[in-house]
């Protein structure tokens, strides 16, 4: 879920500019180091699967379904949690430290919460309380619904050391709860804390008497995107800059064990529907969406460097450093090579992040920064207290970022819904839980499906 990514217009480079066509395929991302239980898998879904011939929405969607706009305006929306009882979805707009409800009575939002400690990804307990994970401390709140919260994690984190930005959650049956860490850096995190606080990238469980938080898998570049299975059985993550989608199994005591590969795609968002099928908010490119964001500059000092992502595949692009962008959040529209990040002119610029090593420059759109050093990294931030947007992405084609869809039991890449911006997280809602709700950048949309969403029983 999140990249954790962010608010900003969509960057459109031309299919001639990307050597593309119909006919000829994305080039497969390098892959990232496995993890050695990876051996034993069934083959995964990977980029290669999405062709000219099969980029239909598939079997779960009715082929003259439409995506729908619902409501646009927002900076970024994400964290999709379905309320089982009424079928009501709710979401946040995080760089607005908002949570709202989407209804399924009248296809209407509003706003259920104010201020939200900057919630990311959430999810309803069987109780009906909303589980969020609460960005601004690196907290787990659970929220009741009047607005009301308990902290379920504290700032104490794991082992007396805060985690590092709780991402996502999932609540299985009995009430243990399922958590993402990874790390993506935050405009409003105080910077007198050091970070990482954790070493190693992680998803954790807290039981459901609330007692102890549990590291139950590492072995991750980013986790970001979690959902488990009703029967509480399965548990799916996703590993944003490896570009792979996890299985395994849920144990009674929490632990995870068989670990194996479902999808050689990252996700910052997935959800499930009761066919067995697994939704993923991806591109064409073969991975989720992970911006990272500029910290805040000092006075006229450097501006913090964004995570690595924001790019489709979860990397950028040879040639862009990991600095964060301005408040509008998109980049230039090239990135000439060098050692330092790619430096936008204000006022679209945060101060340029700790730029990684540059490399080959890639294709410009229009109004490009022509070739050249790359931005510098370092002095000459912006004033104190000057928030860096989120990080910009890479080359993108139309119709290329939107939801894939992939069958759990067979592996295979069944339909892909292009959106008009690329989504950060979904969730099925409506009174029939059959209407797929996605949070994409700026906006909400929805469609209509043949399925239902597979969500606790009323």
């Amino acid at each position: 879920m999140n990249p954790c990514s962010r608010s900003f217009p969509l960057l459109m480079i031309s299919l001639a500019a990307l050597s593309l066509s119909a006919s000829a395929q994305p080039a497969a991302p390098a892959p990232a180091p496995a993890a050695a239980a990876d051996s034993n898998v069934a083959p995964a879904v990977t980029p290669a699967d999405f062709t000219a011939s099969n980029l239909g929405m598939g079997p779960t969607i009715a082929a003259d379904a439409t995506v729908t706009k619902v409501q646009g305006g927002f900076r970024f929306t994400e964290g999709n949690a379905t309320d089982a009882k009424t079928g009501d979805v709710y979401f946040v707009d995080q760089d607005n430290n908002r949570i709202h409800k989407w209804s399924a009575a009248d296809n209407k939002v509003s706003l259920f919460l104010e201020p939200t400690n900057y919630s990311n990804g959430m999810y309803f307990d069987a109780k009906g309380n909303l589980i969020a994970c609460a960005d601004e401390k690196n907290e787990l709140w659970s929220i009741a619904p009047d607005g009301t919260h308990t902290v379920l994690i504290s700032s104490a984190g794991y082992e007396g050391k805060p985690l590092d930005g709780p991402n996502d959650v999932w609540v299985r049956p009995d009430g243990g709860l399922y958590i993402t860490d990874p790390i993506y850096r935050r405009s409003w995190w105080d910077p007198a804390v050091a970070r990482p606080s954790q070493a190693i990238r992680s998803v954790y469980y807290l039981g459901p008497d609330r007692k102890e938080l549990k590291r139950v898998a590492a072995d991750f570049q980013m986790p970001n995107g979690i959902i488990g299975t009703p029967d509480g059985k399965t548990l799916y993550v996703a590993d944003m800059n490896a570009r792979k989608t996890y299985g395994f199994d849920i144990q009674p005591d929490g632990s995870l064990t068989n670990r194996r590969l479902v999808a050689n795609y990252g996700s910052d968002g997935m959800t499930l529907d009761n066919q067995g099928n697994l939704y993923f908010t991806t591109g064409l490119g073969g991975g989720g969406f992970g911006g990272g964001r500029g910290g805040r500059g000092g006075a006229g000092g450097p501006g913090g460097g964004g995570a690595p992502g924001g790019f489709p595949g979860g990397q950028p692009p040879a040639g862009f450093g990991q600095g964060g962008f301005g408040p509008g959040g998109q980049p230039p529209g090239g990135a000439a090579p060098g050692a330092g990040g790619a430096a936008p002119a204000a006022p679209r610029g945060g101060g340029p992040g700790a730029g990684a090593p540059g490399g080959a420059a890639v294709a410009a759109a229009p109004g490009a920064v022509p070739p050249g050093a790359g931005g510098a990294p370092g002095a000459g931030g912006p004033p104190a207290g000057f928030a860096g947007g989120r990080g910009g992405r890479g080359p993108a084609t139309p119709g290329s970022q939107g939801v894939a869809i992939v069958d759990t039991k067979t592996g295979k890449l069944v339909g892909f819904i292009a959106v008009p911006e690329q989504p950060a997280n979904l969730a099925f809602g409506g009174k029939n839980h059959d209407i797929l709700v996605m949070s994409a950048r700026t906006s909400l949309y929805t469609i209509p499906t043949k399925v239902k969403g597979a969500n606790p029983a009323k």
